[in-house]
Parts: structure tokens; C-alpha cells; sequence
């Protein structure tokens, strides 16, 4: 059941219920196990500009021989790093991914980039042609992942809410995913989540309840807000009190409601690290 669906039995329960907007979901069809065992990709973009031959770097060869050459003030000694198979290691401050490297919970595909001439020197349009995907291509009107989404004969069609980003906004690899649902806090998912809730929305309802494409536009509003307020998306007690924790809370929760979810996006900044990134492996970088 896709949310336009919601929306008509939402519309129909409402009649039965009188006065009552809140709608419970169980009702109309929305509690289905039918991808209960899908797989769900959480797409997880640091955002900024890392210096990765700061995090992962040679300790060995002619690799070395050069980082050293191109780098005589901020390279990070070889007895400092953490060594992952002889040839790389870890930044010294980056001891939690090693912990998870040693325990087989983390890879590192090492010297992945832009192919040659392609590349752009702004971490901006370099993150960019990233999540669209095409090296070299601002001008992309879809993301990646979009595509994937929208070709992908693994995506039930059936899912109430097939892929999320979670934040104020869908990331540029979700661009033509018109599907997406986008939430940063499911409490205050509404216009006015105060004394008047539900009389907001059943106003709302009734000013757009005709067959312009902005009439469709607030009804599709309103279905996700009636399907958000029936969900339990709380976050665990056991989680950090980080934003980011509280993301991935966000779509945990969402995955155990057994909504279709397919793909979940968080955006994660504060990697822009070339301002006083520092000598001999200190600085910003390390803290």
C-alpha cells in the first residue's frame, strides 16, 4: 500500500470513526509482513572533504617514499599508526575503526576516486558528482541511488515507504526519488504538533481537498503525517545522545515498523579537515 492508497483508506476509516482523524494503521492494511526479511541499505555520507591519505596511510614502499616527499610537515609517522596488513595504516586517533577493522566489521577500499581528468579540486563538486553518480557531470537531473531505486526489480512496489533520508532534506543521491520520505524528528513531524493537532489537519484536509497538483500535494502530506503519528518511532535508550545517533535510531525503528523500507540515507558533516590539519599526525585532524 503506497501512501496515495493510505490516503483513500484513511479518507474511508475517517468516515466510519466520525470526529476521529487518528487513524490506525492495522486497520487499513499498512501492518503487513510481506518484507519483513528485505534488506534495507543505510547509506551513510560523511560530508565535507577528508584528507584520506591522512586516515589511511602507507607505511611501506615506494608509496611511503612518496607520502614522505609530498608531505614532509604533515605526515604521520610510521610508529604512530595502527597497522592494518603491513602496507596501510589507521590515523593514531582513529582507534575505534581499528577495533572494528580487527574485528571483521570494517573494510576499506583504498584509492577510490574520480577517474583521471574527471576530478575536480572543490570538495563541493567532487561530493557532487559523487551521489550523482556521473564523474565529471554536474548536470545529472537523477542520483545514483534514485536510479537504483527506480530500476531496481528488488524494491516491492507495495512498500508504504521504500526509501527515507533522515534530516531536513533528501541528499543529492536521492535526486528524481519521488517517493522518498524525508523526517529529521517524528515528534514534531506535523504543522502545528501543539494543542490543535488534529484540528490543523482536518482543516488542512478539507482547504485541499480538490484535484490540482497542489491539492495532491498537501493530501500526500497529510497521508504521511496520519501514517508517522500511528508508527512507534522512538529511539532506543541505549543509544548515544548524538544527532547521529539519533538518526540511525530513526530508521532502526522504521525498519522493525516493517514499512517497506529499502533504502535510508543520513547525511553526517564536520569533515572538512584542512584547516590547521597539523604536524606529525596532531592538530585538528586528531582531535
Amino acid at each position: 500500500m503506497d501512501r496515495r492508497q493510505f490516503l483513500k483508506g484513511s479518507a474511508v476509516a475517517g468516515a466510519a470513526l466520525g470526529s476521529s482523524i487518528n487513524i490506525g494503521y492495522s486497520a487499513i492494511g499498512l501492518e503487513t509482513k510481506a518484507v519483513s526479511n528485505r534488506r534495507t541499505l543505510v547509506y551513510l555520507f560523511l560530508r565535507g572533504g577528508i584528507d584520506g591519505l591522512n586516515l589511511v596511510i602507507p607505511r611501506t614502499g615506494t608509496n611511503r617514499t612518496e607520502y614522505q616527499l609530498k608531505r614532509p610537515n604533515i605526515q604521520v609517522p610510521v610508529a604512530s599508526l595502527h597497522n592494518l596488513n603491513g602496507d596501510f595504516g589507521l590515523h593514531p586517533s582513529a582507534t575505534g575503526l581499528k577495533n572494528m577493522y580487527d574485528a571483521g566489521d570494517l573494510a576499506i577500499v583504498h584509492a577510490v576516486g574520480m577517474p583521471e581528468g574527471l576530478e575536480s579540486r572543490s570538495h563541493f563538486d567532487s561530493q557532487t558528482m559523487y551521489e550523482l553518480g556521473t564523474p565529471g557531470e554536474l548536470d545529472t537531473p537523477t542520483g545514483w541511488l534514485a536510479r537504483h531505486i527506480n530500476m531496481s526489480p528488488t524494491v516491492q512496489p507495495g512498500a508504504t515507504m521504500p526509501s527515507f533520508a533522515s534530516g531536513s532534506a533528501p541528499p543529492t543521491s536521492l535526486l528524481g526519488d519521488f517517493n522518498v520520505m524525508t523526517m529529521d524528528d517524528s515528534s514534531s513531524f506535523h504543522p502545528n504538533y501543539g494543542g490543535y493537532g488534529d484540528e490543523t489537519l482536518f482543516t488542512l484536509g478539507q482547504m485541499y481537498s480538490g484535484n490540482s497538483t497542489f491539492d495532491y500535494s498537501v493530501q500526500n502530506g497529510l497521508d504521511t503525517i496520519n501514517l508517522i503519528e500511528q508508527l512507534e518511532l522512538s529511539v532506543p535508550d541505549t543509544y548515544p545522545n548524538t544527532s547521529l545517533a539519533d538518526d540511525l535510531g530513526l530508521i532502526a525503528a522504521l525498519i522493525k515498523q516493517n514499512v517497506g523500507l529499502q533504502v535510508a540515507t543520513v547525511d553526517f558533516g564536520g569533515w572538512d579537515t584542512h584547516n590547521n590539519q597539523g604536524d606529525g599526525g596532531g592538530g585538528n585532524y586528531a582531535t
